[in-house]
């Protein structure tokens, strides 16, 4: 019954605290546990969205490579601004 009210994740959550804690160590740590798990909530949703993006995009080979285009488009973005 519980499985029912909590959201599906498609990011496993062990790989979302492995990328959290390799552009921040210190979050591996008993003191950072807390902010780990802060983190972990708020980037959650980020990667789960990313990943049902990603598979609707990848439907067929050309909006596949947009959709790896457009990201790649965004990280440049964000790193210039």
């Amino acid at each position: 019954m519980a499985s029912n009210i909590l959201p599906l994740q498609l990011f496993p959550q062990n790989l979302t605290h492995d990328l959290l804690t390799e552009v921040a160590p210190e979050l591996d740590t008993l003191k950072g546990e807390v902010l780990l798990e802060k983190f972990s909530g708020m980037l959650q949703p980020a990667l789960d969205a990313v990943v049902t993006a990603y598979q609707l995009a990848s439907a067929n080979k050309i909006t596949e490579q947009a959709f790896e285009l457009f990201l790649q488009n965004l990280v440049l973005a964000a790193n210039e601004g």
